[in-house]
């Protein structure tokens, strides 16, 4: 089969996960008889294509309607539902707050009272003042179950689309019930088991060495153990990516095998023999593979290293790119949803380039020096384009980290199974690894590039590193250095688009907002930190603002003092140091110039006011800070958590026009909130709610949302809509657009 005829199929089974809706499974499988037999008797090329075009397609429509069907409904959210399934994965134990919680994924065996004949299979579940959790055991739990959702903004990671990608059908939390009891105790499933004895093991062996937890990432997947600050380290030195086990980690293991299999070949191995060296490398790379868990990303790389290894086994002198299309079709075979995930592409990316770099090329003193530069340099425009990039200081950290990690480190830990004493090895190299990265991190070596590039910036990018990467023989190729280099320096000046634009972002129950004019930046509320971990200032608000050119902040707006206004802050403060810092009432210690009604300042041709409240020294939503914005004869206002008390007497003082072109709906929809005068005086065109998703509060209540569509308002929800972005023309055009206009078919 020619690799154009691979490629089709690959990129039709693909594409089916881009579309908003599925289409009728008969439509798609009813041409395929047709094209089969027009193939058949009319041998072309341009048929064959079109006849892959067609299978694949039928496969991902097939794909997506099966996935689909095992989702959990909506009619099934917020109800309780006993259940009975096998623990699986690595359970994870936290304490929060003095109260123990488990995490963890359960195997669906039964639901009790299903209506439907497809029950969900796979959960991900929480465990608030739970038992303790042993992987393999089976459980009847009374659970709260919701669709796989999460924030949605653009540019950075979706949470959700990764649950259905993963194989997730809902996620929820055990309900507080006698009924919850273990029905068997760990008896089954042995790789899991495996992988909890093997991290227990290490940790045993080695103690409280500072290592362990890196260790036990790459040895079994296991990141529980893994510190914030441990995590944040690689993060800034761009080195995250070696404590997760991936086809990196799995192609270098199996490739050394590999090659100590035809050196011992070449030793006097029976030539009828050498099949077995192939067989032992992909034994090596799935035994590894399930040592990690056997996620969805594991198994892609474990089954592209499969796909090159019997290429090469075959000796098939058909290039080295008919089996890296081989091995793209059969992994969107297995996966066709691995299009959403970052991590597919880049590992395609990166086997293409490594083919780019040794064809043509025989083995030669310093290829690994090379293949490294190229794996860094030609990675670099696509990882700026998903929003990961680094700069200066991932050049010299990856230069000793991939070595270290990929030849000793890896290595150690796999060999350290069978032979005593290597573990001690693996745990120094990873100790002075990471003693080097916070010496590098100290340095103060710009930690992030320019924001995501343009289509011609990154169409430029992208030839030239691979012009660069080219045989010797190719003319030019130092020119084209500069234009991937200059990927690796410092972000300047944000970028200054004409207009005034305002984003209200995804960051679920509670608010971050961001302002942009001439040049300027003014983030309203940091987003909420909750009692689980989860931190929307450095998960969401600070990735969001990088991206968009905002390395620094000109005012930092904390309305008032509530977790999920100003939970982010911490992150917010420490990543983008805001020049000045505005604070309805007292934020822990923060300091910060109170937002005193009537006070305000011009920035070129937008004026900002505040409009509440007229005294210092209140608390609670009472406390609120009440900004207006004036452009281009437009006005937008953003109100906090003020109630129908704090609108009434804005109403009231001298400073109660509360015209507002677009208006961020008064705490979150409550039905305390948005009474009828202030609703009627706005006259607003568009009404942001910053909600939740199915949210304990029940924000925004429908009698608060009926209101605003009332008086001519169109109501858009963060929860519904994802994060929602507003620019106005400076003749006063006004736009906007939302994250989930964009609709995946299992949204």
């Amino acid at each position: 089969m020619r690799s154009g005829t691979i490629l089709a199929a690959a990129l039709a089974t693909m594409s089916v996960a881009l579309l908003p809706t599925l289409p009728p499974l008969a439509c798609v499988i009813a041409p395929l008889p047709v094209l089969a037999a027009l193939r058949w008797r009319f041998p072309r090329p341009l048929l064959s294509v079109v006849l892959a075009l067609a299978l694949g397609l039928a496969w991902g429509v097939g794909y997506g309607h099966w996935r689909t069907a095992t989702l959990l409904p909506a009619s099934a959210e917020g109800l309780d539902w006993q259940v009975r399934g096998r623990i699986t994965g690595l359970p994870e134990h936290a304490l929060l707050r003095g109260q123990s919680v488990w995490r963890f994924e359960l195997a669906v065996q039964r639901i009790d009272g299903w209506p439907g004949p497809h029950p969900p299979r796979r959960l991900r579940l929480a465990w608030y003042g739970g038992e303790p959790l042993q992987t393999g055991e089976v459980w009847q739990f009374t659970l709260r179950l919701k669709r796989p959702r999460g924030t949605r903004n653009p540019g950075l990671f979706d949470y959700g689309s990764w649950l259905v990608a993963e194989g997730f059908d809902a996620t929820g939390y055990v309900r507080r019930a006698d009924s919850n009891h273990r029905l068997q105790a760990a008896t089954r499933w042995p790789v899991d088991a495996l992988r909890e004895h093997l991290s227990q093991r290490l940790a045993r062996q080695l103690g409280e060495r500072p290592g362990v937890a890196a260790l036990q990432a790459l040895l079994v997947g296991d990141r529980r153990g893994m510190a914030r600050t441990q995590w944040d380290l690689l993060a800034r030195t761009g080195t995250i990516h070696l404590l997760v086990i991936s086809g990196l980690h799995i192609g270098l293991l199996a490739g050394a095998v590999l090659w100590l299999g035809q050196r011992g070949a070449g030793a006097g191995l029976p030539r009828r023999a050498r099949w077995l060296v192939p067989l032992l490398a992909l034994a090596a790379a799935w035994a590894y593979a399930g040592l990690a868990g056997f996620g969805v990303p594991v198994r892609r790389a474990a089954l592209m290293f499969s796909v090159l290894v019997a290429a090469l086994a075959w000796r098939r002198q058909s290039g080295v790119w008919r089996p890296l299309c081989w091995a793209l079709l059969l992994v969107v075979i297995a996966d066709p949803l691995a299009v959403i995930g970052r991590g597919s592409w880049l590992s395609f990316l990166a086997v293409a380039l490594i083919l780019w770099v040794v064809s043509g090329r025989s083995a030669q003193r310093g290829m690994f020096v090379r293949v490294q530069l190229a794996l860094m340099l030609g990675l670099m425009p696509w990882l700026a384009w998903f929003g990961a990039a680094q700069g200066l200081v991932a050049l010299p950290a990856n230069l000793l980290a991939v070595p270290l990690v990929s030849l000793l480190v890896v290595p150690s830990l796999a060999l350290g199974l069978a032979v005593p004493g290597l573990w001690e090895l693996a745990a120094l190299a990873m100790e002075g690894l990471q003693a080097y990265l916070v010496w590098l991190d100290g340095l103060g070596l710009p930690a992030r590039t320019a924001p995501a590039p343009g289509l011609l910036a990154m169409a430029l990018a992208v030839a030239a590193s691979f012009w660069w990467l080219a045989p010797r023989g190719v003319a030019g190729r130092w020119v084209a250095l500069p234009a991937v280099a200059l990927l690796l320096l410092p972000a300047g000046a944000q970028r200054v688009a004409p207009g005034l634009s305002l984003t209200q972002l995804d960051v679920g129950q509670g608010t971050a907002v961001l302002v942009t004019v001439g040049g300027h930046a003014l983030l309203y509320d940091a987003g909420p930190a909750s009692a689980g971990g989860f931190d929307a200032g450095a998960a969401i608000v600070v990735p969001y603002l990088q991206r968009q050119g905002v390395h620094r902040l000109d005012v930092l707006v904390l309305s008032h003092a509530d977790q999920d206004h100003a939970g982010g802050a911490d992150a917010v403060l420490a990543a983008l140091a805001p020049r000045r810092r505005v604070l309805g009432e007292p934020v822990g210690e923060l300091q910060g110039q109170p937002c005193l009604a009537g006070t305000g300042w011009r920035w070129g041709e937008a004026y900002f006011e505040w409009l509440y409240p007229a005294t210092a020294g209140l608390a609670g939503n009472a406390a609120s800070c009440v900004l207006a914005i004036r452009y281009a004869g437009r006005r937008l206002l953003l109100t906090g958590d003020i109630g129908r008390a704090e609108e009434t007497a804005l109403l009231q003082s001298d400073w109660g026009n509360i015209r507002a072109d677009v208006i961020a709906v008064p705490h979150h929809g409550s039905r305390y909130s948005s009474s009828l005068p202030l609703v009627a005086r706005t006259g607003a065109q568009l009404a942001l709610v910053s909600a939740g998703y199915r949210n304990a509060f029940g924000h925004p209540h429908p009698d608060i949302v009926a209101r605003w569509e009332r008086y001519g308002a169109r109501v858009l929800n963060s929860a519904e809509q994802g994060g929602i972005h507003i620019q106005i023309s400076p003749d006063g055009l006004l736009s906007w657009h939302a994250a989930r206009e964009r609709r995946r078919y299992w949204d």
